[in-house]
């Protein structure tokens, strides 16, 4: 969701957020979209701005068969970004879906809030898993073991607790208050949410171009092992590979975050050259059934 500040208006972005608040505020919905471009309207008390803010939720899983490290990452990107001259507040978060395909199971999660060595800057990471997980099974085509591990900046707000509290409060104010909701339940029992919110600062005094910033949000699914083995001395566990290159979910949840100018340049790559070999192989529509297949398979 998106709101801004002292207009009222909230802007439903991806999912279903809106379905938490109440008629006051009301969800506005006059944002226009464009594959997740929104364009969210001055308010009408803003004397400066005419020209709506453009925000933009840029998703990314890179496929880089050129770094096996990379490709054995369970983990994808979410960066919003914003251009304008007004304030607006974003809010994301998860809730226990991520982790269970049966809505009745008990959900346990933390926050993790840690230094990136000596650069100043840290993370902050929900972790969410079921109290009793069932390793190597599935419920309705969706794993019953894992973590998940969704990351953002240590400068964001954070909260845990009830969707129909933390989301109508967000509407309302703009913010989260960095409290965890540790009474551990169900999914679908009071809805426990898992938010982060961040607070772009665009509206300046002392120009009239257009403010631009942007927030990057990581999702990991960890799990170990992964899979089972038959082999000749019977069934064997798969531990992940990436723990050939890191010895904990940390290290590689920080090498991730940090890598991804790498990891977009690579993809990037790899997706220009996939694009040339199968034009050169078909034609225009080929490349869109080659670009969607690498996807699925990778």
């Amino acid at each position: 969701m998106a709101a801004v500040p002292g207009s009222g208006h909230v802007y439903p972005l991806l999912g279903r957020a809106h379905d938490s608040l109440s008629l006051d505020p009301n969800p506005d919905f006059d944002a226009s979209t464009t594959n997740f471009s929104y364009s969210i309207p001055a308010p009408k008390l803003h004397t400066k701005a005419s020209s709506p803010v453009e925000l933009t939720l840029s998703f990314l899983s890179p496929i880089t068969p050129t770094s096996t490290l990379r490709q054995s990452i369970p983990a994808s990107y979410l960066t919003v970004h914003v251009k304008g001259s007004f304030n607006v507040n974003v809010y994301v978060d998860i809730n226990g879906q991520w982790v269970s395909g049966n809505r009745g199971s008990r959900i346990v999660w933390e926050l993790d809030q840690r230094q990136l060595g000596d650069s100043g800057k840290g993370l902050k990471t929900w972790k969410v898993r079921k109290e009793t997980e069932l390793l190597l099974s599935e419920e309705r085509d969706q794993a019953e073991w894992g973590t998940l591990h969704f990351t953002a900046p240590s400068d964001v707000r954070h909260e845990a607790g009830t969707s129909g509290l933390l989301r109508p409060r967000f509407a309302r104010t703009g913010t989260l208050q960095n409290e965890i909701d540790e009474d551990f339940r169900s999914i679908m029992d009071e809805e426990p949410v898992f938010a982060f919110a961040k607070s772009f600062q665009l509206n300046s005094s002392t120009t009239s171009t257009p403010a631009t910033d942007s927030v990057m949000f990581s999702f990991a699914l960890i799990q170990n092992p992964v899979t089972q083995f038959a082999s000749a001395r019977g069934l064997t566990f798969m531990r992940p590979l990436w723990l050939s290159w890191f010895s904990s979910a940390e290290a590689l949840l920080d090498f991730h975050y940090l890598d991804y100018p790498n990891a977009a340049k690579l993809a990037s790559n790899y997706s220009a050259q996939l694009a040339i070999d199968a034009f050169a192989s078909g034609s225009n529509d080929y490349v869109d059934i080659v670009a969607l297949t690498a996807r699925q398979v990778l």
